[in-house]
């Protein structure tokens, strides 16, 4: 038996707590299993709640997963569709440029066909193309430039001028002029002309600078435009040049010659060119008086 109060175990029998003093009724094992009776629902109350609290997690774990798996079910198939537009658009797009380049090959070679004419049928596969352009280029230039001729014509004047100048001086006074620049002698009508202008003038003792030179270390003698740049082919070859010229060098005064005189030798009877240091004067002083240079100047008219 026990005490209602404190629960000290008393005698059978005995009438008060031996601990507390409290009076023994014969209801005290009554007390004893209200007692324990609450503290056995306390303990069974314990394990429901946790179990409660980890179902709940449970869930919500599943359902997180569940949320991030659809999420990368979209993802997945908006790439698929996405890349699968995307080619179907450039096959799309390769269909239409190889058809397009069908076309006009198929045109060019309509167009080749047209211009074949049975007279002039050229073989040997690639090179019917190429001749074909170079007919049309030929044609078209041929063309333009009848067209030219026919709305304006270059005229050319000479004017003559005796100065005791070197090359250079007299290629930068003739360029001093309206279209003017030392004189270039391309063709026979235009040494004709100067010959006739010369002995009409009474020039026929004067040393003439024409313009010529060679530049540089090149053995080459050109014509020199206005704007200092090369003209035709190489002047080497020329009739015109005295006998044993072009020398290319002043041995005894040890002087490169890389400029351009014309002179009439008695001895030849003709008029020759020979190449000189740019000084002239400087080497020959005998010369004074005597130099001078032709001028050409091109015009156009209507």
């Amino acid at each position: 038996m026990f005490c209602r109060k404190c629960g000290k175990e008393v005698k059978q029998g005995a009438k008060f707590c031996v601990k507390c003093g409290t009076p023994i009724s014969g209801d005290a094992p009554l007390s004893q299993n209200v007692g324990t009776s609450v503290e056995i629902k306390k303990t069974q109350n314990v394990p429901d709640t946790q179990a409660n609290e980890k179902k709940k997690s449970g869930k919500g774990l599943i359902i997180a997963l569940l949320c991030v798996l659809v999420i990368l079910i979209g993802v997945v198939a908006a790439l698929l569709i996405y890349y699968i537009t995307q080619g179907a658009g450039e096959r799309n797009a390769q269909w239409e440029v190889e058809e397009v380049q069908e076309r006009d090959a198929d045109a060019d070679d309509e167009d080749t066909d047209d211009e074949d004419t049975g007279d002039a049928d050229i073989e040997h596969g690639d090179t019917e193309d190429t001749a074909v352009m170079e007919v049309t280029e030929s044609t078209e230039a041929s063309v333009a430039a009848q067209d030219a001729d026919m709305s304006m014509e270059v005229s050319h004047t000479y004017q003559i001028v005796v100065a005791d100048v070197s090359w250079t001086e007299a290629y930068s006074q003739a360029r001093n002029v309206e279209n003017g620049y030392l004189v270039n002698i391309d063709s026979q009508e235009e040494w004709d002309i100067i010959m006739q202008l010369i002995n009409e003038q009474g020039y026929s003792d004067k040393i003439f600078w024409i313009g010529a030179m060679r530049k540089g270390s090149s053995d080459e003698y050109y014509w020199i435009d206005r704007d200092g740049g090369s003209v035709g082919g190489s002047l080497n070859a020329s009739s015109h040049w005295l006998t044993g010229e072009p020398t290319y060098y002043d041995a005894e005064n040890q002087i490169d010659e890389r400029y351009v005189e014309m002179f009439y030798s008695s001895s030849l009877s003709q008029w020759v060119w020979n190449d000189t240091p740019d000084d002239l004067l400087s080497i020959v002083p005998y010369y004074s008086g005597k130099i001078a240079y032709i001028i050409e100047i091109e015009g156009v008219t209507n």
